[in-house]
């Protein structure tokens, strides 16, 4: 799965190079382990796989940098 968002990521920055410089850094397993610990909410493999490669982007909130 992490080979197959890196092909996906490596496809779009091919495209629009400047996309590096918008996504947020990537999630701590910390910050995901306390999301969920928080929530009740268990993320499915995938979800948490793509939050630990960004935390959504530079031009608006991430998600688990901005869990209090």
């Amino acid at each position: 799965m992490e080979h197959a968002f890196g092909e996906a990521r490596r496809a779009v920055e091919a495209l629009h190079p400047d996309l590096s410089k918008r996504l947020s850094e990537p999630a701590s397993a910390a910050q995901i382990d306390s999301f969920e610990q928080e929530t009740g909410i268990r993320l499915p493999d995938p979800v948490r796989l793509l939050y630990r490669q960004a935390d959504g982007c530079s031009q608006g909130d991430a998600i688990f940098g901005g869990w209090s």
